[in-house]
Parts: C-alpha cells; sequence; structure tokens
C-alpha cells in the first residue's frame, strides 16, 4: 500500500510524499539563488551548484541505501535506479552531495568561492531537510515507528519532531545569514553541518527503521556494524571533520591556547556521553525517558565545544 497519487505525468503517478519533497526542493532552490545573488551579484555558479548537487545527492543517497539494503532490491544495482517506488535514500548523503558539487562549480568558475555558495545554500537546503521530513508522514510506506510510545501505543512522531528541528535550524541559520558580516566565510554552512548532525544523531535513535550498516563486501564487520545507524555514523564523521579543521585553525593562529585543551575535553565528554550514556544505553536497556535527555544534554555540550574551537581563537586573533 502507498500513499496517495496527487497527478500523473505520462501515465508515472506523483504521490503526495514527492510532491512534498518537490515542493521543499523549488523553495529551496528559489532561496538559494536568491540568497546567492544578493550577496555575489550572479547566479550561474547558483544554478551549477543546485544542478550538480542534486544529482550528487540523489546518486549518493541511493547508493549507500541500496550497497547497506540490498535485500530490498533483490541485490539488483539496475533496480535501485530504475524503480524508486521500492526502497529510499540516504539523507546525510546530501551534505556529501552538496559539498562534492561545490568543487565541481569552483573548477568551472574559478572565480567563485566555494564556502560562499556553501553558505548560502546551508539555511535553504535545512529548510529541504524539514521538507524531506514531513514528506514520510504522507508516505505509509516509510511512516516511521518510534520505539517509544507516548500514550495508548501511538508511536513516538520522530519525523514530525524532526522536520520542527529542522526549521528551527533553518530559522537559525538565516539569522545568522543576516549577520554575516560579522562572521567569517563558512561559517554558516560549518554550523548548519553541526546542527544537522546532533538532530540527526538523536532523532535517528528513535526511529525502529533506521538504515543499519550491513556490508555486502567485507561482511566480517557487520559483527561491529549490524546495530548502527548510518543516519548516526555519517553525522558523526562530519563533526570529527569540523572539529579537527577548526582545531587546526585555532592552533595555527593562536597556537595551543587553553581554550582549545578545554575545548576537545568537553568534544571527548561529549562523545562517551552520546554513544555510551546515550546511545549505547538506549539499546541494552530501553530506558527512554532517561536517556535521550542525557544524550540531548551531551549534544549541546559538543556544540559548545565546537564554539569554543571556532570563535574563542577568532577573539584573540591580533
Amino acid at each position: 500500500m502507498s500513499d496517495i497519487v496527487v497527478f500523473t505525468i505520462a501515465d508515472y503517478p506523483i504521490r503526495i510524499s514527492a510532491f512534498v519533497i518537490g515542493l521543499g526542493l523549488l523553495l529551496c532552490g528559489v532561496l538559494f539563488i536568491k540568497s546567492y545573488y544578493r550577496v555575489t551579484g550572479r547566479i550561474t555558479e547558483a544554478l551549477a551548484e543546485f544542478s550538480f548537487g542534486f544529482v550528487l545527492s540523489c546518486f549518493l543517497g541511493r547508493l549507500l541505501h541500496w550497497y547497506f539494503n540490498a535485500e530490498m532490491y533483490g541485490s539488483s544495482f539496475a533496480v535501485a535506479f530504475t524503480n524508486f517506488d521500492i526502497g529510499s535514500f540516504v539523507l546525510p548523503a546530501a551534505i556529501v552531495g552538496v559539498w562534492a558539487a561545490s568543487y565541481l562549480v569552483h573548477w568551472l568558475h574559478p572565480s567563485s568561492s566555494r564556502l560562499t555558495v556553501l553558505d548560502a545554500l546551508a539555511p535553504p537546503l535545512a529548510l529541504l531537510f524539514a521538507f524531506v521530513r514531513i514528506s514520510a508522514l504522507f508516505s505509509i510506506n516509510k511512516i516511521c515507528r518510534g520505539k517509544m510510545t507516548i500514550a495508548d501505543g501511538i508511536p513516538f512522531p520522530t519525523f514530525l519532531v524532526s522536520a520542527v528541528l529542522m526549521f528551527c535550524v533553518f530559522l537559525l541559520l538565516k539569522r545568522m545569514e543576516k549577520k554575516q558580516e560579522n562572521a567569517e566565510e563558512g561559517d554558516v554552512w560549518y554550523w548548519f553541518v553541526l546542527l544537522y548532525a546532533v538532530v540527526s544523531v538523536v532523532m535517528d535513535s528513535t526511529r525502529s527503521d533506521s538504515p543499519l550498516m550491513h556490508f555486502q563486501v567485507l561482511s566480517s564487520l557487520n559483527r561491529f556494524s549490524a546495530f548502527v545507524s548510518l543516519g548516526q555514523v555519517m553525522p558523526a564523521i562530519f563533526v570529527l571533520v569540523i572539529t579537527i579543521k577548526w582545531s587546526i585553525r585555532s592552533i595555527r593562529v593562536n597556537g595551543l591556547q587553553w581554550y582549545t585543551i578545554l575545548a576537545w575535553l568537553l568534544f571527548a565528554a561529549s562523545l562517551f556521553g552520546i554513544g555510551f550514556l546515550g546511545e549505547y544505553k538506549i539499546q541494552r536497556t530501553a530506558q527512554y525517558l532517561l536517556r535521550y535527555p542525557i544524550m540531548c544534554a551531551f549534544c549541546c555540550l559538543l556544540l559548545f565545544s565546537e564554539y569554543l574551537l571556532r570563535y574563542c581563537g577568532k577573539e584573540t586573533r591580533a
């Protein structure tokens, strides 16, 4: 059973979930091009980034979902890319896709700035992610059944809460964008990735249908990864990359300072709290009401550690 068909194009049914995503994609494109044009006075790079980013994001998202969930497609690569009525996409792959597209756009337009493009794209992309999560509410096949119930057996509305949180991220990023003169190039993009990461790590944990990491090659790794959600691992990698980047920058500008060491300690503590006291204990004990607040608190600590790395060095710069 699938969701409602809104209309058809050449006998191909356009379902309401796809229509919602398409609406979000259109709004994302308009806001992105408008924002980039306001900053640079050009739209060529924005059109190229949007086009390449869309193609790469869809390809990578589908490829990862096929690889770790091959049984959904009968282990057929061709089916994964020809029959879109089955399976799904890995949403964090969109971040990798648009990031890779920015390098391609810069190669085609050397005068463009990668980080300016990504800064302009970050708020609209957060809004698109909200639309993607809202679309799941209309898809009977994909609707999330949360691990915990809120009342009378009603599952926790993971996708609805995710959509609300990503909309809040969108509003926060738009506020940052308005104060861009006080920020450095890339700040809006990096904070988008960080905020998305903490939302994804927590909310993906509440899902009972998370895409897990089942390796087809190197299947011996499945004993360590088969219970791990791809929607948590990829955002965790994003956070680690940004932490390393900001640490190098801070040390390069000001040397090894007390706030850098403090940020590392807080970062390590937050990883322990999120990973062990949060996710590990949730999977082992199902103490949802106790463990999720703990997990959220350590996510806030992680964001504070990133704030120290990013802005303390900036404030002391000569």
